[in-house]
């Protein structure tokens, strides 16, 4: 769904934003860890390999019943890639390039490597 204004986008980010950090609050709640990677659509080409190629996406993460399919999704190998207009791309995404953190693990490293080029 694309936006008419700019304070459309921004409050239509916000959401975005609001929603994976509820969904990262409930993985982090039960223990478990997830990467989530939010940025606009197009800067996230050829940034990543699909680990599940046949799990298809597509939805958007604000609709109903997403936020569960996306922490379930959050547990397996690899990135939930989200637009940040709230569509969901891709899961179990493999980061290509990674930043190694002392004392921090692959998570770590690929969303610092991630961050680098999608901001």
């Amino acid at each position: 769904m694309e936006c008419k204004t700019k304070k459309e986008c921004e409050a239509k980010r916000e959401e975005v934003y609001q929603k994976v950090l509820e969904i990262a609050m409930s993985v982090a709640k039960n223990k478990t860890g997830g990467l989530f990677v939010i940025g606009p659509r197009n800067k996230f080409e050829n940034k990543y390999w699909l680990l599940y190629p046949r799990i298809i996406c597509g939805g958007n993460i604000i609709e109903k019943g997403m936020d569960a399919l996306v922490e379930n999704f959050s547990q397996l190998d690899g990135a939930v890639i989200v637009s940040d207009h709230g569509k969901l791309l891709d899961i179990g995404a493999m980061i290509k390039k990674v930043k190694p953190i002392s004392g921090y693990g692959t998570k770590h490293a690929a969303a610092a490597g991630i961050t680098e080029q999608v901001k």
